[in-house]
Order: structure tokens, then C-alpha cells, then sequence
């Protein structure tokens, strides 16, 4: 795939993760439906998996970083205590599991669609 193909495939998946997060926000869909999460997470992990790969040339980062900005995602909602759910409970910790998995499998789907057209 073409470096540029890529970079139109980056930015569109980073501009809808950005606006599905900010109408998630203001509309409260986060809470309304308990898959909006999945969505947005499993899209940012293709994205950054994109970007990574328009990046670096290469596709054996994109899972690495994608789990690395996942956890970084993961820490700044810490760190604003956005996290949905008490600290350290039980819920946190099992949303925040989910997440990056979440985030993993859109870089792992990725990665294997890059594979296949290498």
C-alpha cells in the first residue's frame, strides 16, 4: 500500500475516533451504550496502528505501539480521573483490561490486513 493511501486511511480513522470521543462526551453514549467504548477504542487502536506503519515504514511496530499508546491513554484518564469507575476497583480494572485489549485487536486486524496485501 502506498504511502499515501495510508496517510489518507491515518487521518481518517483518527479524525472519526476524535469525533465519535467528543460526541460520546457530550451525548453521554459512553454510558448510554456499553459498546461505544469498544468502538472507539478498537478504532484508536487502527489508527495509531496506521499511523505507526505511515511512520515507520514497517509493520512489525504497529502492535507494539498501538499497546504503548493504549497504556498511555490508559494513564492520562488516570492521571484526569476520567476512568468511568472508582480507581482501583474492580470495574476499573476490568475496563481498563478491556480497553487495551480493545486497542490491541484494531492494531492486530491492522496488521493482518497489511500482511495479506504485502
Amino acid at each position: 500500500m502506498n504511502n499515501f493511501k495510508i496517510a489518507v486511511l491515518t487521518l481518517g480513522t483518527l479524525l472519526l475516533v476524535l469525533f465519535l470521543h467528543i460526541k460520546g462526551i457530550e451525548n453521554h453514549l459512553y454510558v448510554t451504550y456499553w459498546f461505544y467504548d469498544i468502538i472507539v477504542h478498537l478504532l484508536g487502536g487502527m489508527g495509531i496502528a496506521l499511523a505507526s506503519l505511515y511512520i515507520f515504514k514497517n509493520s512489525k511496530y504497529i502492535i507494539p505501539i498501538s499497546i504503548f499508546a493504549g497504556i498511555i491513554w490508559e494513564l492520562f484518564e488516570v492521571y484526569f480521573n476520567i476512568t468511568g469507575s472508582k480507581l482501583w476497583s474492580n470495574p476499573y480494572y476490568v475496563d481498563t483490561i478491556k480497553d487495551l485489549f480493545d486497542d490491541t485487536l484494531g492494531a492486530v486486524f491492522v496488521y493482518l490486513i497489511i500482511k495479506k496485501i504485502e
